[in-house]
């Protein structure tokens, strides 16, 4: 892309969220959620992802992004997390 393109794309993503900010939680989840869709839809992994945030609330999303890019693929560092519910432990894990 050239830098105007850029730009003109990074403004209106900030717009885009700013109005998604205006919104109610449910409302605001919904936007939120058709956005991110929007951004790839031939990915296997971030269709995945994508699901993953569906089940979760809005004011948990953010937390949830946050710990999946610190953590990556490092399940072991994911799993120090408190969760509620049983957790199962296997030989292989």
């Amino acid at each position: 892309m050239e830098k105007e393109e850029i730009i003109k794309e990074y403004e209106k993503s900030k717009k885009d969220i700013e109005d998604l900010l205006k919104l109610d939680p449910e409302k605001r989840k919904d936007g939120f959620m058709e956005r991110i869709r929007s951004l790839d839809e031939d990915d296997e992994v971030y269709e995945y992802f994508v699901d993953t945030l569906s089940y979760k609330r809005i004011d948990k999303i953010h937390a949830y992004c946050n710990d999946f890019m610190k953590c990556g693929s490092k399940t072991a560092v994911r799993r120090n997390h408190d969760y509620p519910g049983v957790v199962l432990t296997t030989a292989d894990s």
